[in-house]
């Protein structure tokens, strides 16, 4: 045998629950709100950070190191650079992926002003100045096409 309950609601108490759904409502409203501003705020870091990527790469356009213009390549300690504390690989083997990292990181450390331009190359160093990478120029000059 099924019973049904009845729940008789008074004026008071739906006040009460009015007043809570009401408070539930603008709590979704603000929520919602948040939402869409975080979205908004997503959408210019994105877009500044295009900006930045397209800026970056017209300064390399211009002071960006090539492929074609440096010898060899080192990674290693700082100091004389001599082999003993690092690797050395010529640029011969255009394939190789050490000497594309080292190169990228040369260009990102001329475009954030960290570079140390030696002689008849470049090098960056960490923070510390306990590794750099350095690269050295087929004819021993650097040249962009700014005029620097």
């Amino acid at each position: 045998m099924c019973t049904t309950s009845t729940i008789n609601i008074d004026a008071s108490s739906n006040k009460v629950i009015a007043a809570f759904i009401e408070k539930k409502e603008a709590e979704v409203a603000n929520f919602i709100a948040q939402v869409e501003a975080n979205q908004i705020a997503l959408e210019n870091a994105k877009l500044a950070l295009r900006n930045k990527k397209a800026e970056e790469k017209e300064k390399l356009a211009i002071l960006g190191i090539k492929l074609e213009e440096i010898s060899r390549t080192y990674s290693g300690q700082t100091g004389c650079a001599c082999g003993c504390g690092g690797d050395y690989t010529d640029t011969g083997d255009t394939t190789s992926a050490a000497v594309t990292k080292r190169l990228n990181k040369i260009n990102k450390g001329i475009l954030e002003g960290r570079a140390e331009f030696f002689g008849n190359g470049v090098e960056v160093a960490n923070e510390s100045y306990t590794r750099c990478v350095r690269i050295y120029f087929v004819d021993g000059i650097y040249k962009n096409k700014a005029g620097e």
